[in-house]
């Protein structure tokens, strides 16, 4: 399959939209890197399938993003 991870979209809640294609709006989990904070231009030569969350309020979907933020971690990670 060429879908190989799924990564979520924070709009400009780490950079602000000054930033331009610069700005980190995609945490994203990488066996090798880590999860980490990435702009939306590393998808732009990939395949990509958009899925949204429907029926999610604001006050559920503020902790998801904080817990995403926080869960960066440099990596990388130990595989068997």
């Amino acid at each position: 399959s060429t879908w190989s991870h799924a990564a979520l979209y924070i709009v400009h809640t780490v950079d602000p939209v000054e930033r331009g294609e610069d700005a980190r709006v995609i945490v994203e989990a990488d066996i090798r890197e880590g999860i980490r904070l990435m702009p939306l231009s590393i998808f732009y030569e990939r395949h990509k399938r958009i899925c949204r969350p429907v029926g999610l309020s604001q006050t559920e979907i503020d902790p998801l993003v904080d817990y995403a933020i926080g869960s960066e971690d440099p990596g990388p990670y130990a595989l068997p």
